[in-house]
């Protein structure tokens, strides 16, 4: 439109809970990819369309899957920041470990509940190497 003013949105909720995005797009194409690779594609269809707003709304889902979701989670709310996510499956908790370099570790931890459940254990450290929280 000819002399419309462009009005940008700025995200003050580093949450991002309920936004979709470029990395949630990439991250739901590769879990599509991993559940038909393996042989898990009736949980396709819980696969989100947006980020959660809740802890607890993605135990359908492969722990792999919450992972890729959750790394492009992490990456939208702090684009300046470095992220590793890795799991650990165990037949009675599987295990989500998060490395980062972020300065606003309980953010990242707060967004992080958001992908586990009762039966998962979550542990976010600092680049350094120290554990910060354990659940």
């Amino acid at each position: 439109m000819k002399g419309a003013k462009c009005h940008l949105s700025v995200q003050t909720d580093k949450i991002y809970a309920g936004n979709s995005s470029f990395a949630l797009d990439n991250a739901r194409k590769r879990s599509i990819q991993y559940l038909k690779d393996t042989y898990q594609t009736e949980q396709i269809q819980y696969i989100p369309e947006v980020y959660p707003t809740q802890q607890g709304t993605l135990t359908t889902l492969d722990i792999a899957v919450r992972a890729k979701i959750l790394k492009a989670h992490l990456e939208d709310a702090f684009a300046n920041n470095r992220f590793s996510i890795k799991i650990t499956r165990r037949k009675t908790s599987p295990v989500i470990t998060i490395t980062h370099d972020s300065l606003e570790t309980d953010m990242v931890t707060k967004i992080a509940k958001m992908y586990t459940d009762s039966t998962n254990k979550l542990v976010v450290t600092k680049s350094q190497g120290i554990p910060l929280m354990i659940l």
